[in-house]
């Protein structure tokens, strides 16, 4: 937990010298929690975003053996995913514009999520001796971020005196870091609960993502990702305001996100490329970060192109072809070529007419294509890599069984699993225990 409190910790000053002062640095305003648009923003959706994998991961565990409690936990992970998209694109900022129904208009939202977690809090409880206490740690997160919506309301409502400004904002942020923490430890909970982690105490590593919860996610992503696009394009950029976030470029930022972290991996397990493995991964972990903050702004200070998305895909893209030059295995004529025609495509969506006042379909597609295409071809290749970041950890015999789900903690009446449970629930050791793997 010591990276996540650290992280967090370093964004609470500069949250209240940038709302207290407001500084003219602009390289400053990306690190305020208070921006919508900005590096410490990704970090806290970041945390949503590794929340709903992780426990769409274990929904895929208990799947064979109690399939309330898979749908209960896959309920749960929805909820994670609907958290992250408001959270990077100020979904519910802009209930008014979508809804139209004044101060009703966060009903709609609030049905939905709540309804959902309702049901995945109910399966919780219900599922006690499976899931122990897991079903308060998950509640009090939510209570806390319900505090966050009377603060903003208060926010909105009373005219705070400058000197106080700072001290708000931290509160306000510091109570959303709060929650986010929590949902974490209630996830790293549940591992515990359905012994992923038994042995062991839990390390940064093993929230990261499986392959499979990558697959899901990006499914996801491919089915939302045009009526998103249609939805953003319907209306002006004085209508969706520049400084709120832009729903549809969370894909963007998920999608190169997660293909960082199998870059990633396979620099801590493949020793022949592992410095180009980790150089393409920081190059895409730069692209998720400039998904979400566009520094290209901050270039002309323009605020129409604070939502022109694929404007940062100009000088991206061309990093990201040159990282993947160096990689023996991402030497591919499709890769350049696709590369080459995006970049065709993006000088033409910048000549678009209606580029000031209308996003074009054009322009809001490119990064949304280009991030999913690099995510799905990295899924691909590591897909059945016998890699030990990419293998199973599990024998036979580790596998939850029927028992352990209905609370016969004996592992000598443990039933034998279905085999192919071993093929959708591949799990990745730590980061710390890669070099411990290698000598096996």
């Amino acid at each position: 937990w010591l990276p996540i409190i650290l992280v967090n910790a370093l964004f609470i000053p500069f949250t209240f010298y940038v709302e207290q002062d407001l500084p003219k640095e602009f390289w400053l305003r990306p690190m305020s929690l208070g921006n919508e648009q900005g590096l410490a923003t990704w970090w806290s959706g970041i945390q949503l975003l590794l929340f709903a994998l992780a426990i769409h991961r274990l929904s895929r565990v208990v799947r064979n053996v109690d399939r309330v409690a898979a749908r209960g936990l896959l309920a749960l992970s929805i909820v994670g995913v609907l958290l992250f998209w408001d959270e990077l694109g100020s979904l519910h900022e802009r209930a008014r514009l979508f809804f139209g129904m004044g101060e009703l208009s966060l009903l709609p939202l609030a049905l939905l999520g709540g309804g959902i977690l309702a049901y995945a809090l109910w399966v919780l409880f219900k599922r006690q001796e499976t899931f122990g206490q897991a079903w308060w740690r998950v509640l009090l997160p939510f209570i806390i971020f319900a505090t966050v919506f009377v603060q903003e309301k208060a926010e909105h409502a009373i005219q705070w005196p400058q000197w106080l400004k700072g001290t708000r904002m931290v509160v306000e942020e510091g109570t959303e870091l709060v929650g986010m923490f929590m949902l974490l430890s209630a996830a790293v909970y549940l591992m515990h609960k359905l012994s992923l982690i038994d042995g062991h105490r839990a390390r940064l590593g093993d929230l990261f993502p499986t392959h499979e919860s990558m697959a899901w996610f990006l499914k996801l992503c491919i089915v939302i990702a045009l009526p998103l696009i249609l939805l953003w394009c319907s209306y002006t950029i004085v209508e969706l305001h520049p400084r709120r976030g832009h729903f549809v470029n969370t894909i963007t930022v998920a999608a190169f996100f997660l293909a960082a972290t199998i870059a990633l991996r396979n620099s801590f397990a493949e020793f022949k490329h592992s410095r180009s493995w980790l150089m393409l991964s920081i190059v895409l972990l730069i692209l998720s970060f400039d998904a979400e903050c566009r520094f290209h702004h901050y270039l002309g200070r323009d605020e129409a192109i604070r939502l022109r998305p694929e404007l940062g895909l100009l000088w991206g893209l061309p990093l990201f072809l040159l990282a993947a030059a160096f990689h023996p295995g991402l030497r591919t004529r499709r890769l350049m070529y696709a590369g080459l025609i995006t970049m065709i495509l993006i000088v033409l969506a910048i000549k678009t007419p209606d580029a000031i006042l209308q996003q074009s379909l054009l322009q809001q597609s490119l990064p949304v294509v280009v991030s999913l295409f690099i995510f799905a071809q990295l899924l691909k290749l590591d897909f059945g890599r016998k890699y030990p970041l990419s293998t199973g950890i599990w024998s036979e015999n580790d596998m939850p069984s029927s028992n352990t789900m209905t609370g016969d903690s004996t592992r000598n009446t443990q039933k034998k699993v279905n085999p192919e449970i071993l093929t959708t629930t591949r799990e990745a050791p730590t980061i710390s225990t890669a070099s411990e793997s290698f000598g096996s």
